[in-house]
């Protein structure tokens, strides 16, 4: 079975939920960011997306890509979870 290496790093209060602060992850080929947001679920009990969090995929926003969700994982991609940034 052909898989997918992916690194997820965790930033601020990820790293204190998930108490690491990465986790290299292997997924099958053709996961996508469903897949992703369920390993998340299941492993930690982080729910993603959700408001009042950044989730990016190689420096982007998740939801800037046209396919939302549905982006293919592909070997070497590294998803990012961090609070967002807000400020006056």
């Amino acid at each position: 079975m052909e898989t997918v290496n992916v690194t997820i790093k965790y930033l601020v209060n990820f790293y204190e939920k998930t108490g690491k602060k990465l986790d290299e992850v292997t997924f099958p080929l053709g996961a996508d960011l469903h897949s992703a947001a369920a390993w998340l679920k299941e492993q930690y009990g982080l729910i993603v997306p959700a408001k009042g969090v950044l989730n990016l995929l190689n420096g982007h926003g998740w939801n800037q890509y046209p396919e939302g969700m549905d982006k293919k994982l592909c070997d070497g991609d590294t998803i990012i979870l961090m609070p967002s940034i807000s400020g006056g």
